[in-house]
């Protein structure tokens, strides 16, 4: 039995599977974030944050603890330059790889597994803050299980 919290595995296990990755380099390693992310945040380099939004007791058998269930999103965030594909369609490309990485994922134990990872909207960038602000900034949500 796990001596972390369910929702801090399934941050972790997320993060450690980005920062795994091998098709793509992050400027800085993936984080955890205790903390709401503020999408406006300024940042000037390329950021992964992993940020946990929600828990839910699931009842699925008769056993005194059953697994929970977690929304956790999935924050990618960089300042631009300019707003021209040549820019912008690497970190899109980034965004889809990491979706790849994390989507099914199951941990080596089977304790944690992500069910369902996707876009929100079909925007990948949220194009008001893109226009705006000149940051690029995209949300994968993700829909995981932890054992208990």
């Amino acid at each position: 039995m796990s001596t972390l919290a369910p929702s801090t595995e399934a941050v972790n296990a997320i993060v450690a599977r980005i920062n795994a990755g091998t098709t793509y380099n992050l400027d800085l390693k993936a984080e955890a974030r205790e903390l709401i992310i503020d999408p406006t945040e300024e940042v000037t380099e390329l950021r992964v944050d992993v940020c946990h939004e929600s828990e839910q007791q699931l009842f699925e058998t008769l056993d005194a603890v059953d697994n929970t269930q977690h929304a956790i999103r999935i924050w990618v965030r960089k300042k631009v330059a300019d707003i021209t594909p040549q820019e912008l369609n690497p970190l899109r490309l980034l965004c889809r790889q990491i979706l790849r990485q994390v989507d099914q994922y199951v941990t080596t134990d089977w304790r944690v597994r992500v069910w369902q990872a996707g876009f929100e909207t079909q925007e990948v960038a949220d194009k008001a803050v893109l226009y705006s602000q000149r940051m690029f900034v995209a949300s994968i949500s993700c829909e995981v299980q932890v054992k208990p």
